[in-house]
């Protein structure tokens, strides 16, 4: 019989989950009535890239997440967890219920199908 060894992630890794390029997602900010893309997304979180828009760190705002133009999740809570310098924003996604956690891992799973078939193509092209 062979020895199986196994480690959990320490906690330390800075990504908990998957991050798909998100092409035609944007998100929209409730209170600030703001409409921003999303450069890519998880179902833990998602970053912007936007300056124009009034975000503090540490702070929690109620966004709703749109796929071409139109609302696909509501009422989602986030806390932003870093500003960069050029103006990416990157939020957690905080306390999904599993509508919404089911629905947010659909959502990232047809990304990354996505990302496989334009990688395939690339490649069937080179």
């Amino acid at each position: 019989m062979s020895n199986l060894e196994f480690t959990m992630p320490t906690g330390n890794e800075r990504r908990r989950a998957f991050r798909a390029k998100a092409y035609g997602i944007s998100v929209t900010f409730e209170e600030q009535n703001v409409t921003c893309d999303i450069l890519d997304v998880s179902v833990t979180g998602f970053a912007i890239k936007n300056e124009s828009v009034l975000l503090k760190e540490g702070a929690e705002y109620s966004v709703s997440i749109l796929v071409a133009g139109k609302t696909y999740l509501s009422d989602l809570s986030c806390r932003v967890v870093r500003i960069l310098d050029n103006g990416i924003i990157g939020c957690d996604f905080r306390t999904l219920d599993r509508r919404q956690e089911a629905r947010l891992d659909r959502l990232v799973l047809e990304l990354q199908k996505r990302m496989i078939a334009k990688k395939r193509e690339k490649s069937a092209a080179d």
